[in-house]
């Protein structure tokens, strides 16, 4: 059985139409049998701009997945 997570990241105050986004596709993972998770602020480095966050996805927390997306927010 494949084991798969959509992620999408933001960093700062959510939205309404981020709000609505982050609900879409946690309906659509559960459509489709994945995992979901919004990661927030700046994981990877506090350096870095936020679309650089989005490598994240290759943290060793997620090793044990077949496929992860990573989604923009909008």
């Amino acid at each position: 059985m494949l084991n798969n997570i959509i992620l999408q990241h933001f960093d700062g105050e959510l939205r309404e139409l981020d709000k609505l986004s982050i609900a879409n596709i946690q309906e659509y993972a559960k459509l489709v049998g994945a995992d979901y998770k919004l990661v927030t602020g700046k994981p990877f480095s506090k350096y870095l701009t936020a679309p650089c966050q989005k490598i994240h996805m290759l943290n060793e927390e997620f090793d044990g997945y077949n496929d992860v997306l990573m989604l923009d927010i909008d």
